[in-house]
């Protein structure tokens, strides 16, 4: 069983954070960009999904786009290189959380 991260999210889509915690299924969730997505080949290969395929429930947005245009507010515009070395709050929910998004 594989730990999904901790998300203000779970109370509202409990049946999809049991999945991703089973690790069973190829669903995952990446809190700093608030995305879920399925694995469809192994390796690194996901597609984003947009509804809890267990209950048909909308998702929430992802961020990924807004996420990066943050980053590169703050003077970090490398991409994926910059990610840790953005501020703390970027590392989790926690930007988008305090942002309302």
């Amino acid at each position: 069983m594989t730990a999904a991260p901790a998300s203000v999210l779970r109370g509202r889509y409990p049946e999809l954070f049991r999945f991703i915690e089973a690790g069973e299924c190829g669903l995952g969730y990446s809190p700093k960009v608030r995305e879920f997505w399925l694995r469809v080949r192994d390796g690194d290969v996901v597609q984003q999904i947009s509804f809890c395929p267990f209950t048909g429930q909308a998702l929430p947005d992802p961020l990924r786009t807004r996420f990066f245009d943050e980053l590169e507010a703050l003077g970090l515009d490398g991409g994926l290189a910059d990610v840790e070395r953005a501020p703390s709050e970027f590392q989790s929910e926690a930007w988008w959380i305090g942002r309302n998004l």
